[in-house]
């Protein structure tokens, strides 16, 4: 069975006029479909938000996998003390299992919210603290450590991590850091994760449990996040502003197997092992949406894909 042409140009049509600048179609493991748009080439990077989330994810499953770090270890094993502003008993109950999930049950300024493991809170301050946590557990600065496991294996020569100086970390004075990359090497990453872990004949992840687990339900308050992926397929959602739970997958028009990398602006890597399919999208945000992560977009793009899949 074959993809109808015509909805493919549909979809290609969609994303250039919903400000998409660089788009990649990966079936089965090659390009079938890929366009610029704004100036934009193959080489175009800039920064995806949030869907630096999911590559993170990865690297601290490699990490695991090397016996580096321990998914229920307390975060304090490797940050030290006094790196939330809760008392010491409590900070100690706080795992890297709930950074990853979002359930560490701090606030934005990592003051006490609720108990770890009973609230799901899209907690982006909490999250950059993880990559911390990395550079503690391997003895390496983000960069290096993600150019020695994930770009300098899979190729992805056009990314990097970058200050932002706009956001600062909880301590009101670090920058945090932007994933800077190109919609290829999105789908290169998409590419690896979605044939197990491996990259031609290497084991990037080696972990397989790990990466399991880290593309299922995470925790049960949402149980469409995995460890910084989001999911589809699930009974209900819950989104970074706050709302929910609302009663539908997250993306009802795509399939149910769908893990998807998100980040404010429509930055977009999706792995949709069903299809065999992987696609990431780069540009301005689609109909002028502020959203973290889901917006419309979503939607209307996985109808018109859809429409383009073999039936």
């Amino acid at each position: 069975m074959k993809w109808n042409k015509g909805r493919l140009d549909e979809v290609l049509a969609f994303v250039e006029r919903t400000s998409g600048s660089s788009f990649v179609m990966l079936h089965p493991g090659r390009i079938m479909a890929e366009r610029y748009w704004k100036g934009a080439d193959l080489h175009s990077s800039g920064d995806i938000a949030s869907a630096q989330k999911s590559m993170v994810s990865v690297m601290a499953g490699v990490a695991v996998g090397a016996g580096k770090l321990s998914l229920d270890a307390p975060v304090s094993r490797y940050l030290g003390a006094g790196w939330t502003k809760t008392d010491a008993e409590q900070e100690g109950r706080i795992t890297v299992r709930h950074l990853l999930s979002m359930s560490s049950g701090l606030t934005d300024s990592l003051a006490f919210s609720r108990e770890p493991g009973t609230l799901w809170y899209y907690n982006t301050p909490a999250y950059h603290m993880i990559k911390l946590v990395l550079e503690r557990a391997v003895g390496k600065a983000i960069t290096d450590y993600s150019r020695e496991i994930l770009w300098g294996p899979l190729g992805m020569g056009d990314s990097s991590w970058e200050p932002r100086p706009n956001m600062l970390m909880p301590d009101g004075v670090t920058p945090m850091t932007g994933l800077v990359t190109s919609a290829r090497d999105m789908a290169r990453f998409g590419l690896m994760v979605q044939a197990g872990g491996a990259w031609v004949a290497t084991d990037i992840v080696k972990d397989k449990t790990y990466l399991a687990q880290s593309l299922g339900t995470s925790q049960p308050m949402n149980p469409s996040y995995g460890y910084l992926w989001w999911l589809n397929g699930k009974a209900f959602h819950r989104l970074p502003a706050g709302t929910g739970p609302i009663p539908t997958s997250l993306i009802p028009s795509g399939p149910p197997d769908m893990v998807a990398a998100m980040g404010a602006g429509d930055k977009r890597m999706y792995v949709v092992p069903s299809l065999d399919l992987v696609v990431a999208r780069h540009g301005a945000p689609a109909n002028n949406s502020g959203a973290a992560a889901l917006s419309a977009f979503d939607a209307d793009l996985w109808t018109r894909i859809m429409a383009a899949a073999p039936a």
